[in-house]
């Protein structure tokens, strides 16, 4: 998984990059900011740090830097930052909020910067567009499958065929095995 998470984040750092040319010359240095939420115990050791290094190795004329914030009020502090025109060139959103700052038109549809080959190894891309276009890509995928008891299922009178799935798959327990 970390390999695709790392070509996902370069890959999303260079077209970002690119968005962040608009009116920047290009012999300029570029610093290219990130907000980002802790996810490892040392982020920058742990995971950023190689990718950063890697990427500006292979571009010298641009500077990562990434500011990690705590999660607690994430989106409120985006959307101040968004109305005080100091959001940040790329920033780590949840699924749960990019609508929000793309029906506002704080983001960039990323369609036209990413060819079905960047795409062919993301699973279920639906979840991360919004009225159509596609505004954020997947770092950290997972895919939940629920599971079901099914002697709980048939005391409980429930039908088991009737019961909620996520990418039409349910796995059913047996009560014993």
């Amino acid at each position: 998984m970390r390999p695709k998470f790392t070509r996902l984040l370069f890959c999303l750092l260079s077209m970002l990059f690119i968005l962040s040319l608009w009116g920047v010359g290009a012999s300029a240095k570029v610093t290219v900011t990130m907000w980002a939420f802790p996810i490892f115990q040392d982020d920058m050791a742990e995971f950023f740090g190689p990718i950063i290094q890697k990427f500006e190795k292979e571009n010298p004329d641009i500077a990562v830097k990434i500011e990690f914030f705590p999660w607690e009020a994430r989106a409120e502090r985006m959307m101040t930052a968004i109305a005080s025109k100091s959001a940040p060139d790329v920033a780590y959103l949840n699924e749960d909020i990019f609508p929000t700052y793309a029906d506002i038109g704080a983001l960039v549809p990323l369609d036209k910067y990413m060819t079905q080959e960047d795409l062919k190894d993301f699973k279920a891309l639906g979840a991360l567009k919004w009225k159509g276009e596609l505004y954020v890509l997947p770092i950290l995928q997972n895919i939940h499958i629920p599971t079901y008891n099914k002697a709980h299922i048939a005391k409980a009178g429930a039908d088991a065929k009737n019961l909620p799935t996520w990418f039409s798959s349910v796995t059913l327990w047996r009560a014993s095995p």
